[in-house]
């Protein structure tokens, strides 16, 4: 049974440490800087409560420890049977401290001798000394490895007030504030030039430079010579103002098939969209997850996506129509098609790019394929595989105004195109200013998904 902990004899006394002589240093300097790195990793994980149990199941196999995972867990978690026919709780049984205490040298140093690893008489005390000034958290080494988590914080350690990190911010704030204004100014500008280009246009004779012709054709058309004329240029800013409220106002206006409201446009643009990059997703990234984790495939399907990667999606229309004979679909399925190639190759290059390093932890946890896929290559892809997602939404947003010009119906392509026809500009102009607008917002959307699923290594 346990009478006595050893720790309410000597509280955080040193069970067992790692060194290495100065000459292993100097001849590998590489090997122990490795090294190094991961007895600080390792510790600063040991040292979390929650990581006690996975420890255990880890080095209780034969070989490591070779022991009953019971037992280690019993030692790392604090909770053991006394033996007493009690169970008892002390969290702070075992400790993992990256760096060694002043004392703890010297008692390692006094036993290092006992054992006859150190010969000759030794300053215990100007040993530990050097040891110890490893952990000043004014160090590289300290700041790097998370001093902060270390019990020996030095009171002379310098800290951020809150008014220093409110200066640290600042221009970061600034440049923000400084860009928004030249946006506007720019946008102002720009303004004003359209307003100073277009002012004039409706001066003089409003039927001037219009023959006899020209003026009975648009009066047998029911249309006034003197509209006619002023409108024949480009639209003024408060045409263009005019043209925006009407379709503001009433985005969901259905006077047939060649006349609805823009909302309706879009939401037919976007459910295609939507419908053939959701597509392009189930294909793209099962498929780019198995090539990625697979050299063979890789090198094997490579040639197929370099060549069908640079086909314009429109060339797919004409073989669409021919087999599908469906407008619609169609569409969907050019979206799809444009879609899938930047997914695809994002996704293999995310997986195959995973540090092997971890891939190798999970190997050492036996971790099965399937948990590894979603909770080892799946978060340290995802940055990637989002890239890959954003390039394919752009595209898909570019290529459905094409495509819906091209096979007609309700969209917001196919609103373009129609309302050239009927040599309506301002509607022509509005139309690029919505295209422009949402596709700025989908862009957004998988900018703000990709800072979710970024991390800092």
């Amino acid at each position: 049974f346990i009478h006595l902990l050893t720790k309410d004899l000597w509280n955080g006394h040193p069970c067992c440490a790692f060194g290495t002589s100065t000459e292993f240093i100097q001849k590998n300097p590489n090997t122990f800087a490795a090294l190094y790195r991961a007895v600080l990793t390792s510790a600063a994980m040991a040292r979390d409560p929650k990581n006690r149990e996975l420890i255990a199941k880890v080095i209780a196999p034969q070989a490591y420890l070779n022991q009953p995972e019971a037992v280690i867990n019993q030692v790392l978690t604090g909770k053991f049977a006394d033996g007493l026919g009690k169970i008892q709780n002390v969290p702070d049984r075992a400790d993992f401290d990256p760096m060694p205490w002043q004392s703890m040298a010297v008692w390692m140093l006094t036993q290092m001798q006992r054992w006859g690893y150190i010969k000759g008489d030794v300053d215990y005390k100007q040993i530990a000394e050097k040891v110890f000034l490893i952990t000043d958290a004014r160090t590289p080494s300290s700041r790097s490895w998370g001093a902060s988590s270390m019990r020996r914080r030095r009171p002379s350690t310098p800290r951020a007030s809150p008014s220093a990190r409110r200066h640290d911010m600042t221009p970061a704030k600034n440049l923000n504030l400084r860009a928004g204004l030249l946006s506007v100014l720019i946008f102002l500008a720009l303004l004003g030039i359209w307003y100073i280009a277009t002012a004039s246009s409706g001066a003089g004779n409003s039927t001037a430079g219009m023959t006899a012709e020209q003026i009975e054709y648009a009066k047998m058309m029911g249309k006034d010579p003197g509209a006619s004329a002023k409108g024949s240029g480009f639209p003024s800013l408060a045409e263009m103002g005019r043209t925006v409220w009407g379709h503001v106002s009433n985005p969901f206006y259905d006077n047939g098939p060649n006349d609805k409201g823009i909302a309706i446009q879009l939401a037919h643009s976007l459910g295609r969209v939507a419908l053939g990059f959701g597509l392009a997703c189930l294909v793209a990234i099962p498929l780019g997850f198995v090539i990625g984790m697979s050299p063979l495939l890789r090198r094997a399907f490579d040639p197929f996506i370099q060549v069908l990667k640079p086909i314009s999606p429109l060339a797919w229309m004409p073989l669409a129509l021919y087999t599908i004979k469906d407008s619609s679909i169609s569409g969907i399925f050019v979206i799809f098609i444009c879609s899938v190639w930047p997914m695809l190759v994002n996704t293999a290059f995310g997986v195959a790019s995973v540090k092997r390093e971890w891939l190798n932890v999970s190997a050492t946890l036996q971790v099965n394929p399937l948990r590894k896929a979603f909770l080892v290559i799946l978060p340290a892809a995802a940055p990637t595989i989002l890239t890959g997602m954003r390039i394919s939404m752009g595209i898909a947003w570019l290529v459905i105004v094409a495509a819906e010009m091209l096979v007609g119906g309700t969209g917001i392509g196919y609103f373009v195109w129609n309302e050239w026809n009927n040599l309506s500009l301002t509607n022509v102009i509005f139309a690029i200013l919505v295209i422009g607008v949402v596709g700025m917002l989908l862009d957004l959307a998988f900018g703000q998904l990709q800072k979710v699923v970024t991390y800092v290594e």
